[in-house]
């Protein structure tokens, strides 16, 4: 879970002003700040300078992420003090026109709070969560080799013409039925482009096969061939370790999520939710 930029995207354009353009003008400048525990004097706001270290780290860390190697220390330095300058300014704006007393704000500022609670919470439980070296090694080893499929798929929104297409064509020279099909060929998909119940389904079919009964999905009826298949030869153990380790912290978040979900209380208004119609 990246951390976002503290400036949203749409403000990119203003971090291109020229930093002489950002200078307080000389008879309205603040005293230069002498405490080290203060970034800058803005106006009326101080910026401590713990919120400009925890900035100036945040942009490393998301330079190493994204291996960015074209900006300087200087430069990131210039770049997040542009940031803090103009974010202040924005928001002392935002103040006057009272935007800190809507309900949007209200709202946004909840959900933020929430948000980034889970997500520092996420953090912790990810770097607590201790994969042994073995571990890794034997799913590496219970991993199949990597397939690839082609299918054909004729799409239809009523079951009996999916039933009845089946059958169609599971004899040569039976005509399909009546009704509207629509016939798809697909490009090579790998196992984890599929739906992982379709997958078992379709993993031990071979060549010209077609899947025992319709499928359902998202309210479409789906019969399914499989017309071409391929295995690729595996990856290293070096090249997948990464992959495999990060599958596994998922799967154990996976399972704390689900453990807060059974042993929470959770009454929902009944009024305000949608059950989704069951096919």
């Amino acid at each position: 879970m990246r951390k976002q930029h503290y400036l949203p995207a749409v403000l990119a354009c203003l971090l291109t002003l020229p930093t002489s353009l950002l200078a307080a003008n000389d008879e309205t400048a603040p005293s230069l700040p002498t405490d080290p525990a203060i970034f800058a004097h803005i106006n009326d706001s101080t910026v401590s300078h713990e919120m400009f270290t925890f900035l100036l780290k945040s942009r490393e860390h998301d330079d190493m992420a994204e291996m960015t190697e074209t900006t300087t220390s200087n430069e990131r330095k210039a770049q997040v003090t542009r940031d803090i300058i103009l974010t202040t300014l924005l928001a002392e704006q935002a103040r006057q026109s009272n935007l800190h007393q809507s309900e949007q704000f209200r709202l946004e500022k909840e959900l933020f709070e929430q948000t980034l609670l889970a997500q520092l919470y996420v953090q912790q439980k990810m770097k607590s969560v201790d994969i042994d070296e073995a571990m890794i090694r034997q799913r590496y080893a219970e991993q199949p080799a990597q397939t690839l499929y082609r299918f054909n798929i004729w799409e239809t929104a009523d079951a009996e013409v999916a039933k009845h297409a089946l059958s169609a064509l599971q004899q040569p020279g039976s005509s399909l039925p009546s009704g509207s099909l629509n016939a798809i060929e697909t490009p090579w998909l790998s196992g984890t482009d599929i739906d992982p119940d379709v997958h078992e389904q379709v993993r031990p079919l071979g060549v010209d096969d077609f899947v025992d009964a319709p499928i359902y999905q998202d309210g479409i009826w789906k019969v399914v061939q499989l017309i071409d298949k391929r295995s690729l030869p595996r990856q290293s153990y070096a090249e997948e370790r990464e992959a495999i380790k990060a599958d596994m912290v998922a799967e154990q978040l996976d399972a704390l999520f689900e453990s807060l979900l059974s042993e929470a209380s959770i009454a929902i208004n009944e009024a305000y939710t949608t059950h989704p119609e069951q096919p």
